[in-house]
């Protein structure tokens, strides 16, 4: 069995690989040609996601010098559903639904086109550390390297390499199905639909349906988000996305796709000496589930500490940790992990009856989904929630005291921890 040695090995070509391998290209120029990035698929490979580009995510491409140069939807609308109850957000350009396949092939290529070696159908089979070194193995050889940065999501290896990755776990179905007669006026109005029905039955989430162009055909990403360790009933999430599917009257014989993954929090270590986390294999967003733009917000950080442990000769990685906690990324993933906590099963029983009724809790809502600051804008969103369930009594009072209470006990305890 062959043995290469590189500086640095990048274990997974997803949004997060792709985005460390392009910022270390930048930022170390000379470890282009000692760089390689090893992927256990081809693309383009399917990928359980909505596709939904955030405009943040859109302002990160940008910043890597990289633009949509495929078919997408514009969404200027947001439709959030619970049972009866409706919210509509109208945000021009607000999010940008694409094949996520396509995506993660234009970004594979980015880069290959900055000289970098992608080897595709190379798995992983076993990550070690000796004499200062990491040592990855696949079926094909041994690569020893300075730095491995782990960038193969939650189904990997290198997450195992340090503890706590499914403390909050996640878990996505999704299934691509033709446009239907229930999906009405959505290509026009460029709308998305998030449907938080499923909460009232216990299961922690929603049901989405994204508009995508596959060429010039119409068709609909859809599927189910579920936080696992917010379920009151851990029942048939497979039965809660069907029944999703069911009240746009859609029947589907498609294959359903699986995911799993783990929701960030600041406890867990993301590094080990000559190792890091990116992306889902570091953690990913506990309350929506998004994770492309916090994949290529890792990337950048994961470049700039391998930017400076060549330059200081350390690669102990040991400020990686709290300067992701410290980050603006790490920040919202907390945050996210807070509004989780409290908002899920109960709150969207208030909280869309509340965002309908209210003009000024929509713009925060739609901002917050745009990829807007979490952590700055959570303390709004639930004191006009709050302020909404009072004016419009919406659910009935005993419920919504029971609701309210549930709420805020979960925020305190998230707080205190």
């Amino acid at each position: 069995m062959r043995t290469e040695h590189y500086e640095v090995v990048i274990v997974g070509a997803g949004p997060a690989g792709c985005s460390t391998a392009l910022w270390t290209s930048r930022l170390c120029p000379h470890l282009i040609g000692r760089t390689v990035v090893l992927e256990r698929c081809r693309h383009p490979r399917p990928k359980v996601c909505a596709g939904g580009l955030t405009a943040q995510a859109l302002r990160l491409l940008a910043q890597m010098g990289l633009s949509l140069n495929m078919p997408y939807t514009q969404i200027n609308h947001i439709r959030l559903l619970f049972e009866n109850h409706r919210a509509d957000i109208l945000r021009p350009d607000c999010m940008r639904v694409i094949r996520r396949e396509r995506f993660d092939a234009m970004l594979v290529d980015a880069v290959k086109a900055a000289n970098i070696e992608v080897r595709e159908g190379e798995e992983v089979s076993e990550i070690g550390f000796a004499r200062g070194m990491c040592e990855v193995r696949t079926a094909s050889g041994r690569y020893r390297a300075r730095v491995v940065v782990g960038a193969d999501g939650s189904r990997g290896l290198s997450h195992r390499c340090l503890p706590e990755y499914a403390r909050y776990p996640l878990v996505g179905l999704s299934v691509d199905t033709p446009a239907c007669p229930g999906d009405g006026d959505d290509f026009e109005k460029g709308r998305v639909t998030v449907d938080f029905s499923c909460n009232a039955s216990g299961v922690a989430g929603y049901v989405w349906h994204f508009p995508s162009l596959d060429g010039t055909e119409r068709r609909y990403n859809r599927g189910i988000f579920c936080s696992l360790s917010q379920c009151t009933k851990r029942g048939d999430i497979r039965g809660a996305m069907y029944a999703g599917l069911r009240r746009r009257d859609i029947e589907t014989g498609e294959k359903i796709r699986g995911g799993y993954g783990g929701g960030y929090h600041k406890r867990r270590p993301l590094s080990r000496p000559h190792l890091l986390l990116v992306g889902d294999a570091a953690g990913g967003n506990p309350l929506t589930g998004e994770g492309i733009a916090q994949a290529l917000a890792y990337g950048r950080m994961a470049a700039e500490e391998i930017a400076a442990a060549f330059a200081r000769r350390d690669f102990s990685f040991r400020s990686y940790t709290p300067r992701v906690a410290r980050s603006d990324l790490g920040r919202n993933m907390l945050a996210c992990l807070s509004m989780g906590r409290s908002f899920y099963p109960r709150g969207p029983a208030v909280a869309v009856p509340s965002i309908a009724a209210d003009r000024a809790l929509r713009k925060q809502v739609g901002d917050l989904l745009a990829g807007a600051d979490v952590d700055a804008s959570r303390r709004g969103i639930l004191t006009r929630t709050l302020a909404g369930c009072l004016m419009h009594a919406r659910p009935g009072p005993r419920d919504m005291w029971k609701i309210l209470k549930a709420m805020l006990r979960k925020a305190d305890h998230s707080q205190m921890r």
